[in-house]
């Protein structure tokens, strides 16, 4: 049976209050007297500048801007093994590649790997074949690792060229995985070989996924890989 806890008198309480009260100013005046002075020392007059900060901190004391990553920006966390797979629907290409969502009304992405119609990815096993057949296109959304913060300059990167038509790309940041969002940049037509696009912009709202769709007069056929993020200069 637990035993019932024992209680201290009241008048010895207030006693021991007083009495721990007394120790603990005396002690503060002792270590005022101490650390006081012009010797240097960490009182009031040897403290931090006050603009001296932690370090990597802006310069009115804010914290640093935390650039979001692009995850999975080189469709390389799959369950794909490497090879030629042609005209894969959103579903499929949402399943299999970890933060991508596949949502342009074509429906028919070419996941391809080094070799496939002489193409190389830029970076790794995979890149995207984004078509445009019949006025539909092909659309992703890749998720960034948090939302963009609004006012904030980013720059984004990602590769990108055309393969047997003339094709075009549009870029944008949105807050739902299946809709293009706020468009960043159109491009112009896309070189045969792999160039990197660089874009510049200031986010409008807390967007939370990078998309790019194809854009074609006729026939088109786009790819995309690599892509990332980083603070703007």
């Amino acid at each position: 049976m637990t035993q019932p806890a024992r209680r201290i008198p009241r008048l010895l309480a207030y006693r021991l209050a007083a009495t721990t009260t007394l120790w603990v100013l005396a002690a503060a005046a002792a270590g005022l007297a101490g650390c006081g002075g012009d010797d240097g020392g960490a009182g009031v007059d040897g403290g931090t500048p006050a603009d001296a900060g932690a370090g990597g901190g802006e310069a009115d004391g804010g914290a640093p801007l935390v650039v979001p990553t692009v995850r999975n920006g080189s469709f390389e966390i799959t369950t794909f093994t490497p090879d030629c797979y042609s005209n894969v629907g959103n579903r499929a290409v949402s399943e299999a590649f970890e933060s991508v969502t596949a949502f342009g009304a074509a429906s028919q992405i070419d996941v391809y790997t080094t070799g496939c119609y002489d193409l190389t990815p830029a970076d790794g096993d995979f890149h995207f074949g984004l078509g445009v057949y019949g006025g539909r296109s092909d659309a992703i959304a890749v998720a960034l690792s948090e939302p963009l913060t609004v006012g904030q300059r980013y720059r984004l990167r990602l590769s990108v060229n055309r393969a047997l038509y003339d094709t075009r790309v549009s870029v944008g940041v949105s807050t739902q995985p299946t809709e293009l969002g706020t468009i960043l940049h159109e491009s112009a037509l896309l070189p045969d070989e792999p160039m990197e696009l660089v874009i510049d912009f200031t986010a409008e709202s807390p967007g939370s996924f990078i998309t790019v769709q194809a854009e074609a007069e006729g026939i088109g056929w786009a790819f995309v890989d690599d892509l990332r993020l980083e603070a703007a200069p």
